[in-house]
């Protein structure tokens, strides 16, 4: 696979990489921040990922042809707050 350190989280991923992308895939587990990253969703049009651990959770979704980030959320446990961008572009 084709994912950098700055890529889960990052503007961009590979569309190949994406391409190979399972629902319920786990990508990382961080013993040090307890953070668990897994493949949350999968459809035709894009990937989500979710980086989650018990202060909350990160959302990061990814058009599968360009590989652009197209979305993100994050979910504060404390505060109880969502914070959502949807992002588009014109082409």
């Amino acid at each position: 696979m084709a994912f950098g350190r700055a890529e889960i989280g990052g503007v961009w991923a590979g569309p190949a990489a994406l391409a190979q992308m399972r629902q319920g895939q786990v990508l990382d587990d961080d013993p040090v921040t307890q953070m668990r990253t897994v493949v949350a969703r999968v459809d035709d049009n894009s990937v989500v990922f979710k980086t989650s651990n018990a202060a909350g959770d990160i959302e990061n979704q990814y058009d599968k042809r360009t590989g652009m980030l197209i979305g993100t959320s994050f979910y504060d446990i404390l505060t109880m707050q969502q914070r959502l961008a949807r992002l588009q572009s014109h082409e």
